[in-house]
């Protein structure tokens, strides 16, 4: 069976690429990462979602990693004026070459990435000539034995807004109910953050 790591955070979008994979035939492979402030929220929805898809995890630490905002005031004046919320440096880069070291162990044909349209037009590191540079040169760096690929990106969003991946949400019978989308670390979602915005009435774990 082809195998399929899939990247997964407990929000909407992932959890919609997770369905997907599952609906290609993909024998999947979920990766997470816990890095500091990640919202427990998320850490619990990841939890209940892969559970419920009937999988096991792969946990893997990325301690250093922060958001731009947690840097020091004058940092943040300068270097990271006018960023996005949210953002953190050079984040899908660190991610996915992680990811493409675990599918290349695993021989994962494929590595799975729940990015949308939306966040494509956000951020630097979600556009769809970002994910093709960055396959490229993962692709010059990886060894695989002759005859055998190495790990290809996937964005099966890309093409989508917010409405299309509830919408493809709904059509693979997703457990949308079970995503978290804040960025905030409270019992609740905020409904006032970005995510929560951007998902509209149908915020955080509903």
């Amino acid at each position: 069976m082809r195998r399929a790591l899939v990247l997964t955070s407990g929000g909407l979008d992932s959890t919609v690429a997770l369905w997907w994979a599952r609906r290609e035939g993909y024998d999947v492979a979920p990766l997470t990462f816990h890095y500091p402030g990640r919202p427990r929220g998320e850490k619990r929805a990841t939890r209940e979602i892969v559970a419920l898809a009937g999988l096991e995890a792969i946990e893997a630490e990325l301690p250093f990693l922060h958001e731009a905002s947690d840097a020091d005031a004058a940092r943040r004046q300068s270097r990271f004026r006018g960023a996005p919320p949210g953002y953190i440096p050079a984040r899908n880069a660190l991610f996915y070459a992680a990811a493409c070291y675990h599918a290349n162990v695993l021989g994962c044909e494929a590595v799975v990435g729940g990015h949308n349209a939306e966040d494509a037009a956000r951020f630097p590191d979600a556009s769809r000539r970002f994910f093709a540079d960055l396959e490229s040169l993962l692709h010059r760096g990886l060894w695989t034995a002759p005859g055998v690929p190495a790990p290809r990106l996937e964005m099966p969003l890309l093409g989508l807004d917010r409405a299309g991946v509830l919408a493809l949400g709904a059509e693979l019978k997703a457990p949308i109910d079970a995503t978290w989308s804040c960025y905030e670390d409270g019992e609740g979602p905020c409904g006032v953050c970005p995510a929560c915005l951007q998902r509209g009435p149908a915020s955080a774990t509903a």
